[in-house]
């Protein structure tokens, strides 16, 4: 593994990605769904929830270099063109939970020999998607169709497309591509041959049996400005000091 992977967290500024080194342990992510809650007269409750849940990252790092903190203390001030790549995310399904299933009355398909997920539409499922360089991407899915037809294809960038095709076997199973290594970043683009047939849609740095739920990254995020907690000032030194920060995810 390339040692910049170990980086937990990523922030692209200016196109340019960053590493957030010198995070600690604990990282608190959280979500936050608008709903509307009624308790009507005649004992019945209804609830309206939002379709998307926005995400905060709270971020306690030690040992910063000055040079980060700088250009944290710039993001700040600059509310967009900011984008978050959270590694742990991306480990586990960097796609947005939209683009990994379908919905409505779609046919459904056991993915995982357990969870039974809404077909994905035919056509172009995933578009855009951005992809860092360094990474080794594996994008899976479950399908239903024949032994050797084409599940979906993927296009890198502006390159052309590549098929993917079923396995062997029959019923639900699990088909896998592994992605070469991007020298740049680069975008992704998924399309999904015949409808019905594909569910549990992920693009992962991890290559995993299973499906977990699309974690949506990397993303456009607000930068609060650094709190800083000054640790030591001594005489003729630079001053060293520990950061909170706080990122909040944002419309594109």
């Amino acid at each position: 593994m390339n040692p910049e992977d170990e980086c937990g967290f990523w922030l692209q500024v200016n196109g340019v990605w960053l590493p957030l080194d010198g995070v600690e342990a604990g990282v608190s992510i959280q979500t936050s769904r608008p709903m509307s809650e009624q308790v009507w007269l005649g004992g019945v409750r209804t609830v309206q929830v939002a379709a998307r849940a926005p995400r905060s990252w709270s971020l306690q790092m030690t040992e910063v270099d000055p040079s980060l903190v700088t250009a944290l203390q710039v993001a700040a001030a600059r509310p967009v063109g900011l984008w978050l790549w959270d590694e742990s995310a991306a480990r586990v399904n960097l796609l947005p939970a939209s683009a990994t299933k379908g919905s409505g009355t779609a046919a459904m398909i056991l993915v995982d020999d357990l969870i039974p997920l809404p077909a994905l539409p035919s056509g172009v499922v995933v578009s855009g998607q951005p992809l860092r360089a360094g990474p080794t991407y594996t994008i899976s899915a479950w399908t239903t169709k024949a032994a050797g037809s084409q599940v979906f294809t993927y296009q890198l960038g502006s390159g052309g497309q590549v098929a993917v095709l079923a396995p062997s076997g029959s019923g639900p199973r699990r088909v896998s591509v592994t992605i070469p290594d991007l020298a740049s970043d680069s975008t992704l683009a998924i399309s999904v041959v015949t409808a019905g047939t594909v569910s549990g849609l992920g693009v992962s740095t991890v290559a995993s049996d299973h499906f977990f739920e699309g974690h949506g990254t990397p993303c456009p995020v607000h930068v609060k400005d650094p709190q800083r907690v000054l640790q030591w000032l001594l005489p003729g030194q630079f001053p060293l000091a520990d950061y909170s920060i706080d990122l909040l995810e944002v419309s594109s």
